[in-house]
């Protein structure tokens, strides 16, 4: 979809926002490096692709291990998230995005605290199951098992037909030495 949008209208800043994130998904980080950097260079009023895009590079860099790129990525989507009047998407899709990269960044203790402010909004909850799966991860990763299971069900209420909560769920029963219950969840997954 994203190639076709393309070749009919080739300076597409969604299309190629969107394609860059296609090519993360497949692993292909140099196609994914070079069409979002193109799409960087495509200035329109509104800055969400960018900042959606500049999400995307951090991920790309953090995984190619380029730690220059990846501090200065984050310094950027600070910067581009702190102006909310040239961003079109809501406040809670960007403490999202601001939570999911500090969590691909590093940096645990912020994108927890972002994870948290962006499930405090009523509207535009696309990021709700991310979130939830991000926060259950964190909260694993912390030994908080109680807090860890309430999120991944909350993710799996709102996307029952999703192997992700339940392979996460999976880990915290592994974590917590119960290799039986563990293994009901991965093969559920599997399903």
């Amino acid at each position: 979809l994203w190639l076709d949008t393309l070749k009919k209208a080739p300076n597409n800043k969604r299309a190629m926002t969107y394609l860059g994130q296609e090519y993360i998904y497949k692993g292909k980080y140099r196609k994914a490096l070079d069409i979002l950097s193109k799409s960087l260079e495509i200035e329109i009023p509104t800055k969400s692709f960018d900042l959606i895009a500049n999400s995307n590079l951090l991920k790309v860099y953090s995984d190619m291990g380029k730690k220059k790129e990846t501090m200065e990525t984050m310094n950027l989507l600070e910067k581009l998230s702190s102006d909310r009047s040239k961003l079109s998407i809501s406040t809670g899709s960007i403490y999202y995005i601001l939570g999911n990269s500090y969590f691909t960044y590093g940096d645990i203790e912020q994108s927890e605290e972002y994870l948290i402010r962006s499930l405090s909004f009523r509207y535009g909850k696309w990021y709700q199951f991310p979130a939830y799966i991000l926060l259950g991860q964190i909260e694993l990763r912390h030994g908080k098992f109680q807090q860890a299971q309430s999120h991944l069900e909350k993710a799996k209420s709102l996307r029952p037909h999703s192997p992700i909560p339940l392979l996460h769920l999976g880990d915290l029963y592994y974590a917590q030495k119960d290799v039986k219950r563990a293994e009901e969840f991965y093969r559920s997954a599997i399903k």
